[in-house]
């Protein structure tokens, strides 16, 4: 009986190495990803920066090191209240800053890594004549998607 004890205990010791071994190997290949996203984060990072670190004072803009977001920051250069039409202002720093930023993102060292480029508006937290917070909500939000694809379409009809 003793025999039959110590053989299903060196099975089980078996299967408990090979797990070990197995969740290793993942863990190992888990590190590899979050050092290369973080590496391949910074060097972009530290692109757009020498990139773009001249102009984003004038811009009144910011890059986010963090999530690599470029806010910029001054309402009135970017639309009027309650307008999802951009002002010729926005326009020109959009025709500047565009090209180059997605010249950077599509170069060989970084597309791999690229899913998606976002772009977000944003609106005040006021709106005047709201019936309701609900409806001031609603309305905020759909300029903000309508400032959004205001965007949008102005940098795809941007020259290649």
């Amino acid at each position: 009986m003793s025999d039959l004890m110590t053989g299903l205990m060196v099975m089980f010791l078996l299967i408990a190495v090979c797990y070990m071994i197995r969740v290793e190997g993942d863990a190992g290949r888990i590190k590899t990803v979050a050092v290369t996203y973080s590496e391949t984060r910074d060097a972009l990072y530290e692109e757009l920066r020498k990139e773009f670190s001249a102009d984003l004072p004038k811009w009144h803009a910011q890059l986010i090191k963090a999530d690599l977001t470029l806010r910029f920051s001054e309402p009135d250069i970017l639309f009027s209240p309650g307008s999802s039409e951009l002002k010729p202002a926005f326009k020109g720093i959009l025709s500047d800053f565009f090209p180059r930023y997605v010249r950077i993102l599509m170069s060989s060292k970084y597309r791999h890594a690229i899913a998606e480029i976002r772009i977000e508006g944003h609106t005040s937290s006021d709106w005047t004549g709201a019936a309701s917070p609900d409806d001031a909500y609603l309305h905020n939000m759909e300029l903000s998607q309508a400032r959004t694809r205001s965007t949008l379409l102005y940098v795809l009809m941007l020259p290649q």
